[in-house]
């Protein structure tokens, strides 16, 4: 077995003991308990007057990042439901923009079919008015017709007769004359 000197051996100075060390590290008790008294008050002072001060600080300055994260959080999630409500009412509005053209198409086409119609009634109500001013006017020329051949033909009856023929006797004549002019178009 191998055999190691002691450590105190290889130094220069002899080991210490325990008091030894207390001596060193308290040379003077009072001088010691004055110290540790001081760095007593030091760490009391440096803990109420610097620490917890900066803690708080530290402390509201981490709710303040937190509060102003959540207000992003809620902000953006408030963004993204306005851009989706406004893709929502973009999209409504389309459909009711497409509804109204629709309706509006279907209003001018039904106008137009009325509008034809007012015209083809106007159209055949004018022909049917053609219709009765040429037959008027047909039988105000048959009537006028009618009253030339009785003038002539009184005018030659009396020429023929030498004599006056009464009305009665005219109108029968005319009558004849004419149906047989009606039997001869026919």
């Amino acid at each position: 077995m191998l055999h190691l000197p002691h450590l105190w051996t290889l130094s220069s100075t002899p080991p210490i003991n325990g008091d030894d060390i207390l001596d060193k590290l308290i040379p003077d008790f009072w001088s010691f308990l004055t110290q540790l008294i001081a760095f007593i008050i030091l760490i009391v002072v440096v803990t109420f007057l610097i620490y917890k001060p900066v803690k708080k600080m530290l402390s509201k300055r981490k709710e303040n990042i937190e509060k102003e994260i959540k207000e992003a959080e809620d902000k953006n999630k408030e963004a993204a439901e306005n851009v989706e409500s406004s893709k929502n009412l973009i999209k409504e509005s389309h459909v009711e923009a497409d509804k109204i053209i629709a309706s509006a198409k279907n209003e001018a086409i039904k106008q137009a079919d009325l509008i034809k119609q007012e015209n083809a009634k106007e159209i055949v109500q004018m022909k049917e008015e053609a219709k009765k001013d040429i037959a008027k006017e047909q039988a105000l020329a048959k009537e006028q017709l009618k009253n030339d051949v009785v003038d002539v033909a009184i005018l030659m009856s009396s020429k023929i007769l030498e004599r006056e023929v009464k009305k009665e006797d005219n109108e029968k004549i005319i009558d004849e004359l004419l149906k047989e002019g009606e039997d001869h178009d026919r």
